[in-house]
């Protein structure tokens, strides 16, 4: 295993494909990679890992937490590395009365950031601010998608997609889970009744399928 910190590419690969490994004193492992990177020069990577120290899990929630592009290490590191993640941010956390735009940015900063959270987020910023409306929306595809935009939700109740008008005009998807969120989160709580721990929502099908069947009454 390497001491510290890495920087390699595979014989031929181009430039674009180097990665930059960086080991931690807890076993974890933080991997830095490019955008467009070789997915075979990647599992090659991860294999190779593996067989050196069997014991690793990925947490795509601490490489988002932590900004690398890849996080893996034992499970009982990634749970204390979790627990140390979220008790700095619950100690920083600005009250409920706190000005909208300085709890957004604080889930910007210790949040679980996803790409409809991001969306929620993007058009609460827009309604308060006038920042412009997100480009891209995009909207829950599983219960991790959803419980997400819950975690932002909690910190930042103004970012619940029922009082979000231009992002249900401009979303027929958002417009249906806004008339059917009540429901679809009491469904959740119901299944998964710890969902705001990691990987709280593993195991939630009834949840996916409502879910699922709310996005499809929107088309």
């Amino acid at each position: 295993m390497m001491s510290d910190c890495v920087t390699f590419q595979g014989n031929g690969e181009p430039a674009p494909n180097r990665f930059t490994v960086h080991e931690m004193p807890d076993g974890c492992i933080g991997i830095e990679a490019p955008n467009g990177v070789s997915m075979r020069l990647l599992n090659a990577l991860m294999r190779g890992l593996s067989e050196e120290e069997e014991d690793l899990n990925l947490s795509m929630d601490l490489a988002a937490r932590t900004g690398w592009t890849f996080f893996i290490g034992p499970p009982d590191a990634l749970a204390a590395r979790t627990r140390a993640l979220d008790e700095d941010a619950k100690a920083s956390a600005p009250g409920p009365e706190a000005p909208v735009m300085e709890r957004l940015r604080h889930w910007g900063a210790h949040g679980e950031p996803g790409l409809s959270a991001n969306t929620l987020a993007g058009a609460l910023k827009d309604q308060v601010m006038g920042s412009g409306f997100p480009e891209a929306i995009h909207y829950p595809h599983d219960p991790a998608d959803l419980r997400r935009c819950r975690l932002l939700i909690d910190q930042v109740p103004e970012a619940a997609p029922e009082g979000l008008h231009l992002l249900r005009a401009a979303s027929p998807q958002w417009d249906a889970l806004a008339r059917g969120w009540e429901a679809l989160c009491a469904r959740m709580d119901q299944e998964c009744p710890q969902w705001r721990a990691p990987e709280g929502e593993a195991a939630a099908p009834l949840t996916y399928r409502h879910l699922k069947a709310v996005i499809e009454g929107a088309d």
